[in-house]
């Protein structure tokens, strides 16, 4: 049974707690460690824990530090854990690698979003919507930093948008907090 081929399939699935499994037995087994610990990690992460991801993302970083997608990866979980400040070094080096996908500057965004200027938040989560235009995460932030910057018309706007899509009650809820 190949582990990691069905870690990814479950992730791609929504499936993430599935995926983590997986991801651990392709690890246990001896599978390609990078790949497997990047599954493991984008696992845990999926499924909102981010504490757990961090050492997963740290070693990856260790052991590719030439792979864009892990620093971004890295500094987005920071992010998550309220560590913006130290989310600062990996991101400019995912910046510096290459990095310009949506994930990115979404992570540059709420990185900015806490430690400022709020005006260069505004501007990477404008590149990541370019991106993904429909994910209700930027939409929200970028109404926050609108709020920040006093942009009160854009920010409401940008609430409208954000209602008007169809989230599930969950999001619902976790976005009126």
């Amino acid at each position: 049974m190949d582990f990691l081929d069905h870690a990814l399939r479950y992730l791609q699935a929504g499936q993430a707690a599935m995926a983590e499994s997986m991801a651990s037995r392709a690890l246990a087994a001896g599978s390609d460690e990078a790949s497997a610990l990047s599954l493991l990690a984008l696992a845990r992460s999926a499924q909102s824990k981010p504490r757990d991801a961090l050492p997963l993302y740290r070693r990856l970083t260790a052991l590719q530090p030439e792979v864009a997608t892990h620093w971004s990866n890295l500094g987005n979980c920071l992010c998550e854990l309220g560590m913006e400040a130290e989310a600062r070094d990996p991101l400019m080096r995912a910046r510096t690698l290459g990095a310009d996908d949506d994930a990115v500057h979404f992570a540059l965004a709420r990185m900015y979003s806490v430690l400022g200027p709020a005006a260069v938040g505004l501007e990477h989560i404008d590149l990541a919507l370019e991106r993904a235009p429909g994910d209700p995460e930027y939409r929200l932030l970028r109404a926050k930093l609108l709020y920040t910057l006093d942009e009160w018309e854009d920010a409401n706007a940008e609430i409208r948008k954000l209602m008007a899509q169809p989230l599930d009650q969950e999001e619902r809820s976790r976005f009126a907090n």
